[in-house]
């Protein structure tokens, strides 16, 4: 019973011309200048799984696309980037022509966002007229798309295409949704420009978690530079946040009574089944849990990051069970599409 009222938890919840230099002090430098025009890519790829206390896992989500950066403006201090996405692969999409569809509606989305000179994300610069553009121009794109396929789709396969289009325009026709697609990938990619890092000490930043229990949580966190593992070639940055149990309980407690409550219209069935598993996440000592670990390893002959990987584990855990849901994303810079001289 109680390893069910921890799983219930979850169940409900349902180019660029850069350089950077080893300074002979134990600090690392990173210089990078960009150019508007230049443009890059990076392979991401996507995994979701929860592990429990016997070791059996279940995969929940995996994912792959490519996304480019690209810089549409600059300025002393800031630059605009472009971030368009593509080749996008799910696993929620079973359907060959399903999954290319949403593919090419997907890679139509361009979101600009302005940086500071380092490269970190301040502000969205498009947010609000882009998820404006795609709510309106989505139904063309999808006329596109059919009218190319020409006679080889089926009327079920048009009219299962429409309906995918409505749930893309929900997902990036509203700022908000747009926002929650995008901003993991844009607050992870810092590319620590115009920094010197002394390889002796952690730095602590303020830094926003989004997407836990339905809510985002400003908190601490620590970066530093791993000098076992860099040489002249790359420096290796680690960082870790953190947030406990009195941060994140009420929240789970909000979103399972949500859950309790779209599953069923009884008031007293609601009220039962919620003061059920309340007693029971008491009696078992529930607690949870999350640590976000980052990894980038930053080239230094060009300034870039030739990898970043982002490690999220959502800890919940009883008197007899434990389970962790581990969420991994890690992207790979794979080529320069243009770069100014």
């Amino acid at each position: 019973m109680k390893k069910a009222i921890v799983l219930s938890a979850f169940v409900l919840l349902a180019c660029f011309s850069a350089g950077a230099q080893m300074m002979p002090d134990s600090t690392v430098q990173v210089v990078a200048y960009w150019d508007k025009g230049d443009k890059v890519m990076y392979s991401v790829e996507s995994s979701t799984k929860r592990i429990y206390k016997s070791g059996e896992e279940e995969v929940l989500l995996s994912s792959s696309e490519n996304d480019y950066f690209e810089v549409v403006d600059q300025t002393d201090t800031s630059y605009i980037l472009r971030l368009t996405m593509k080749d996008v692969v799910t696993s929620t999409v079973d359907d060959p022509l399903d999954a290319e569809f949403m593919s090419d509606m997907i890679g139509r989305v361009q979101l600009d966002y302005l940086t500071d000179e380092c490269g970190d994300l301040k502000s969205f610069y498009n947010i609000y007229s882009e998820s404006e553009r795609v709510l309106e121009e989505l139904p063309k794109w999808c006329d596109e798309f059919i009218k190319q396929k020409g006679h080889a789709l089926k009327a079920k396969q048009k009219e299962r295409l429409k309906a995918l289009a409505g749930g893309l325009s929900s997902q990036f026709g509203d700022s908000d949704a747009l926002y929650n697609n995008t901003v993991p990938t844009l607050t992870n990619m810092l590319f620590f420009h115009g920094l010197r890092l002394d390889t002796t000490r952690v730095y602590n930043v303020n830094t926003k978690i989004d997407a836990v229990f339905g809510h985002s949580f400003e908190t601490e966190q620590s970066f530093w530079v791993d000098s076992a593992q860099s040489d002249t070639t790359f420096v290796v940055i680690r960082g870790h946040a953190s947030l406990g149990n009195d941060t994140l309980m009420p929240y789970l407690e909000e979103a399972v009574m949500d859950g309790f409550r779209q599953s069923t219209a009884d008031e007293d069935e609601y009220q039962e089944s919620w003061d059920s598993w309340l007693q029971e996440a008491v009696d078992s000592h529930l607690q949870v849990t999350l640590d976000k670990y980052w990894l980038w390893v930053i080239h230094l002959p060009t300034g870039w990051p030739s990898q970043v990987g982002i490690l999220t584990e959502t800890k919940l855990v009883s008197d007899d069970e434990e389970i962790n849901t581990v969420s991994d994303n890690q992207l790979v810079f794979k080529e320069f599409i243009s770069e100014n001289p």
